[in-house]
């Protein structure tokens, strides 16, 4: 029996300009894969969503970025 293994990260980029903290980006990323095991392969999916979100992030040009203000 075949098993689908999934995963979807979202993640807000936080840059600090002048002392103030800004969202400029909310990125998402998903992947599944298909096996036997797929548990084995969870670091792996997590890794390439993870690197599809940060690489779409140092693509983003200044222009296209948010600028709201971010309070915690």
């Amino acid at each position: 029996m075949s098993e689908t293994g999934y995963v979807t990260v979202v993640i807000d980029v936080i840059e600090s300009k002048d002392g103030i903290d800004y969202i400029v980006g909310t990125y998402t990323a998903s992947a599944e894969s298909n096996g036997m095991d797929v548990t084995n392969k969870h670091d792996e999916r997590l890794k390439k969503v993870l690197q599809e979100c940060f690489t779409n992030y140092t693509k983003t040009s200044n222009n296209d970025k948010t600028s709201i203000v971010f309070f915690c």
